[in-house]
């Protein structure tokens, strides 16, 4: 095998794990069979497949990134017209994945005339460096996919209705199955075309009680509810709820199953409080007869602690949370991986409720059994060490925060890597950390940052982590011009890298929005603050306590401007927020209410 062939395996390999291991979908190397197309990958929803697929062309090895993109961040991709023909007439979408092997990181592009230029008898096209092929893919990627067996599916049903009848048993349980098929496959509005027209003749031959009747009705339900028509949804859920608990009973797994459906139907429509009340019932049924670490219960767990925050009941929240780890630990013991994933979520929301104390004790718990249990490097024990590392440094312990989270830094990096955004997320964290707890540790950021903007490149991911880390320690220590320097460059290069809309790109736009406050451009301050409240209450939603700081970040902005009434007016609307999210005892919300208090009367 040459050194070429090598290069290329390794390519098909990394990518596979990535397909694996970060958008957890299926991966099917083609071998010879398919020349062109080097695999095909599935997308699958919590494991399971969809039938969505995209076929890859896989291209590795150091040669491929020497020629970078003009206009934009990335690097040209080049190769023969002929291929160009093959994968525009393929029967799937097709994409080229470019993989670094010593970074392990991988670059795709969809392939089609929008992205592609061509010269002569080969076509160029530009391979982006922001569309990394790991979980912030999945949702770009499942849009692209096809579904190659909806025509053939289609057609079968179609010859079936002709040769035994619309009404036969056979048509109807493939007309079933078929539009299942639909709804796994996102295709949701085929589902309840097909659906509607199988339930209709199910109730009219079987008679509407009967057992394949009401699974066709379950299966409509939740494909009108993905469709969007919440309100049809929840009626034939309703109804189908009432027939299996009177004819299944009420502790079947059918009869379960649809009640989640009707949970999930009434939570669209925001009445929560008949959702509590049957998650709530139907959340006890299924820990009787499942088991607390049956997947679907902890789904459903999920649904119901998201319901009692809609809610705004706080202590119902950690209640509910606090009863499923009790029962998780008398059931499963407290050593088992559910047991330590479901005190892990609870750490997560005693942390983001403000009761940190309590969180420190659980965090410190669970990571020492997830260390014993999994080992000390293993992805979850890192999770929850990073857990530990955010609400020590809530509790202003900077120094414990910063020695666990150097550790944690150092394990994420050997079993992660450099580039995956877990570490990334990590490294930012940690400098953070070490510019509040004014070591002068955080001092070597700043000559790190100049060494990375020569290694990496100022528009690498870890250069801007630095830069925005750095920023961040220049205003806290009053030197705002340097880090309105800084900040303003690092936003423009975030958001030419990232996007606009990008989680990080808003941290750096809302610090930026406070230098500017301290520099006294108010006027900057409040375009920025304004763009990046929008941004965040579309991307995040209204009520994220993120929002809620860049709201309170734009109503000190008002204040300084001196347009008094927008500021009661957004400060009232944050408060009354904050009040139903994180309760009236939260130092956020009172820091918000005494703020309104001594905002002046025109």
């Amino acid at each position: 095998m040459t050194t070429a062939d090598n290069t290329g395996r390794a390519g098909v390999h990394g990518v596979g794990l990535l397909v694996h291991q970060e958008l957890q979908w299926k991966f099917r190397e083609q071998h010879e069979s398919d020349a062109g197309i080097d695999a095909i990958i599935e997308v699958a929803n919590a494991g399971k497949a969809t039938g969505k697929l995209i076929a890859l062309q896989i291209k590795a090895g150091q040669s491929w990134f020497r020629e970078p993109a003009k206009d934009e961040h990335g690097w040209v991709f080049r190769t023969e017209k002929r291929l160009l023909d093959y994968w525009l007439g393929h029967d799937l979408p097709v994409v080229v994945v470019l993989y670094d092997e010593p970074s392990r990181v991988a670059y795709w592009q969809h392939v089609n005339m929008a992205h592609v230029t061509i010269t002569g008898a080969s076509f160029r096209m530009t391979v982006p460096a922001t569309q990394k092929l790991d979980r912030t893919a999945a949702d770009k990627l499942s849009d692209l996919a096809a579904f190659p067996l909806a025509a053939a599916m289609l057609q079968e049903l179609t010859e079936l209705r002709e040769t035994l009848g619309k009404d036969h048993p056979e048509t109807l349980t493939t007309a079933n199955s078929f539009a299942l098929a639909f709804q796994e496959a996102g295709e949701y509005q085929i589902a309840v075309d097909v659906g509607t027209d199988t339930l209709t003749r199910s109730q009219h031959v079987s008679g509407v009680d009967h057992p394949d009747t009401l699974v066709m009705a379950h299966n409509l339900a939740m494909a009108l509810y993905l469709s969007g028509d919440h309100e049809a949804a929840r009626r034939l859920a309703d109804d189908t709820l009432a027939r299996r608990r009177r004819i299944l009973g009420r502790d079947d797994y059918r009869t379960l199953r649809t009640a989640g459906v009707l949970v999930t139907a009434l939570s669209a429509l925001g009445d929560y409080e008949a959702a509590r009340s049957l998650c709530q019932d139907t959340l006890t049924r299924r820990r009787d007869t499942w088991g607390p670490d049956h997947a679907e219960t902890v789904e459903l767990a999920d649904k119901y602690v998201t319901i009692l925050a809609r809610l705004g009941d706080r202590s119902a929240v950690l209640d509910a949370m606090r009863q499923e780890l009790m029962a998780a630990r008398r059931k499963l013991g407290s050593d088992h991986p559910h047991t330590l994933l479901t005190a892990h979520n609870l750490i997560f929301k005693l942390d983001e409720l403000g009761e940190y104390e309590a969180a420190r004790k659980l965090a410190e718990d669970t990571l020492a059994r997830r260390r014993r249990v999994l080992g000390q490097n293993d992805f979850r024990t890192l999770r929850t060490a990073q857990m530990l590392v955010s609400v020590l440094s809530e509790l202003g312990d900077y120094a414990a925060a910063a020695l666990l989270g150097q550790d944690t830094l150092t394990r994420r990096r050997a079993s992660l890597g450099q580039d995956h955004p877990e570490t990334v997320n990590l490294e930012r964290q940690v400098a953070t950390i070490l510019a509040f707890a004014g070591d002068d540790r955080a001092a070597s950021d700043i000559e790190r940052l100049a060494q990375l903007k020569g290694v990496l490149g100022a528009d690498d991911p870890k250069t801007l982590a630095a830069a925005h880390a750095v920023a961040f320690e220049l205003h806290q220590s009053g030197e705002h011009e340097a880090a309105l320097e800084i900040g303003e460059d690092t936003l423009a290069r975030s958001r030419r890298v990232f996007g606009a809309d990008h989680p990080d790109t808003l941290v750096t736009a809302h610090n930026l929005v406070f230098v500017l406050n301290s520099l006294g451009d108010h006027e900057a301050a409040l375009h920025l603050a304004e763009d990046t409240l929008a941004r965040r209450r579309r991307a995040l939603g209204p009520d994220d306590f993120r929002t809620l700081r860049t709201a309170e970040a734009l109503v000190s902005t008002l204040v300084w401007l001196g347009d008094h009434g927008a500021a009661r007016s957004l400060g009232r609307d944050t408060l009354a927020r904050r009040r139903a999210t994180l309760g009236e005892d939260h130092q956020e919300t009172i820091s918000m209410a005494e703020f309104i208090s001594i905002i002046p009367t025109d």
